[in-house]
């Protein structure tokens, strides 16, 4: 089981492979063909039942391992049952989006109005491969007869995302913009069509706003390109020390008026915060401790410290929880950019804009386990927010949130834990301790 949980995190770390493979159901075929040769390729060597035991296990279909029957309804191809394994697959490696209470797969809503037969048939030259970025000369004049003689390329070589990559472009004036190209071809159209819709969303919410902190600007929209204006390189929070202090204090600025801009916006729903922390990753917060402790991961310190984590999680208060309001879900470090030109940061992946979210989350990224943004300049955005705002927010529930957030993401392997796993829950729970000495040591101030 150990060998599908590293191959599940291999694939979270490289989101556009899943992607063009183009899941929507797992039936044995589909597994066979696509999954378990990728995984292989990738020195993987897993069979399509490791795949569907892991799966059953996960989304807890059945108390047991999958059986012959099982196994016969995914042959058959029973669509809700293929559904749910598929959508479990997506939750596993992070390709989960917060619509109506309910988990969409990010590459478009499966009630799009562009059908899978229309995306399929379009012929569209585009980028396939994450690790290809680099045009070539065919490619080159390709998108440049697309994007029209107003801009010309910077360079050839681009920086990969999960759906698209990205390429510096420049117009007549020398005025610098982002060229993004669908990672793939079939679903270039939906992919496009999810960036206006976005582009609608900044329209609609954020018209008047004022703030410091720049936020994506839409210019052009292709059949598998859209053309951005350009805020930056990415936010680098290991070489912190690049950026002035002026830099770092006009992003804790910017990024708290954001915030507070956003709020705003209020949105009225029944979404919790124990709806995006629990249910975005499928394991009950009270098992972690015995999923932990059976594989003998916890000291005896260990094990007060969590289970009193636990409790004042289940404890906590949460009369300050029932505000929403307009949450961008995955403010990130690699969502943050830096333009040293200007000394502006910016944000940008606002596909992930959620109208009615509890607030807390746009303080924790939502999944919060890849947050990357240094804890003491975030305890410092919570600070200056709180100093802006009229609705505040608890500094030492957001540090709870952020621990809660890292144990669930990490732990939730530890459910297959086996005496030949034990070595990866022990890492797991190491991991999870640095990361709370962090968030200890970045919001103490």
């Amino acid at each position: 089981m150990y060998k599908v949980i590293l191959f599940f995190e291999f694939l979270k770390e490289n989101k556009n492979i899943l992607e063009d493979l183009d899941i929507h159901d797992l039936n044995l075929e589909t597994v066979e063909d696509k999954l378990v040769p990728l995984a292989r390729k990738n020195g993987f060597f897993i069979t399509a039942k490791d795949i569907f035991r892991f799966l059953n296990e996960y989304q807890k279909v059945d108390s047991g391992l999958i059986n012959d029957d099982m196994l016969s309804e995914v042959a058959g191809g029973k669509g809700n049952f293929n559904r749910v394994m598929a959508t479990s697959l997506l939750a596993i490696t992070g390709f989960t989006g917060l619509i109506n209470n309910t988990y969409t797969y990010a590459m478009g809503n499966a009630d799009s109005s562009i059908s899978q037969s229309e995306s399929k048939t379009q012929s569209v030259k585009t980028i396939k491969d994450k690790n290809n970025n680099t045009l070539s000369e065919s490619e080159m004049k390709y998108y440049q007869e697309k994007i029209g003689d107003k801009y010309k390329f910077v360079s050839n070589k681009g920086m990969s995302g999960s759906f698209a990559t990205a390429y510096k472009i420049v117009d007549k004036e020398g005025n610098e913009f982002v060229l993004k190209i669908s990672n793939n071809p079939e679903n270039s159209q939906r992919w496009v069509q999810n960036q206006r819709n976005t582009d609608e969303k900044i329209k609609k919410y954020y018209n008047d706003y004022k703030g410091d902190l720049k936020i994506t600007n839409y210019v052009k929209f292709g059949d598998d390109f859209v053309i951005e204006e350009y805020l930056g390189e990415r936010f680098d929070p290991n070489e912190i020390e690049k950026y002035s202090k002026d830099d770092i204090q006009s992003l804790i600025n910017g990024m708290a008026e954001f915030l507070n801009h956003s709020h705003r916006q209020e949105n009225k729903t029944d979404l919790s915060v124990d709806d995006v922390l629990i249910a975005s990753q499928r394991v009950k917060l009270s098992d972690t401790y015995e999923y932990l402790n059976q594989a003998n991961a916890l000291n005896e310190d260990d094990k007060r410290m969590l289970l009193g984590l636990i409790k004042e999680f289940e404890n906590r208060d949460k009369s300050d929880e029932n505000t929403c309001a307009l949450v961008h879900t995955d403010i990130r470090a690699q969502n943050i950019v830096y333009n040293p030109k200007t000394h502006n940061f910016a944000l940008i992946d606002f596909d992930s804009l959620f109208a009615g979210a509890p607030i807390y989350i746009s303080f924790t990224s939502g999944t919060i386990g890849s947050f990357g943004i240094p804890y003491d300049i975030a305890s410092k955005i919570v600070d200056k927010y709180n100093e802006i705002s009229d609705c505040k927010v608890s500094k030492e529930k957001i540090k709870l949130l952020h621990k809660v957030g890292t144990l669930l993401e990490k732990a939730r392997c530890a459910k297959f834990a086996s005496e030949d796993t034990k070595y990866i829950c022990n890492q797991l729970w190491d991991n999870v301790k640095q990361r709370f000495e962090a968030i200890d040591k970045g919001f103490e101030n």
